[in-house]
């Protein structure tokens, strides 16, 4: 495993992130233990983009086009087994 201090968050990072709000009760633990993101706050859920733009890049022209792009696609479920 890396070390730890190979994980520290950055002011201003952003991430591109798809929220698994049912897988939280079940990984909680775990990741409170072992995942830095959730100690930071970040919900359960599945890495798309990470690092994404610093926070100061992001603005209604980045999100307007996000909102396009992701918008394209249909839902999807997910099973992890």
């Amino acid at each position: 495993m890396a070390d730890e201090s190979t994980y520290r968050f950055q002011t201003g990072q952003t991430a591109l992130i798809v929220r698994i709000p049912d897988a939280e009760p079940a990984a909680r633990a775990l990741r409170a233990r072992f995942d830095p993101s959730a100690r930071a706050g970040v919900p359960a859920h599945v890495t798309v983009l990470f690092p994404f733009l610093d926070e100061s890049r992001i603005d209604a022209r980045v999100c307007s086009a996000l909102t396009e792009v992701i918008g394209s696609h249909h839902a999807f479920d997910l099973r992890v087994s």
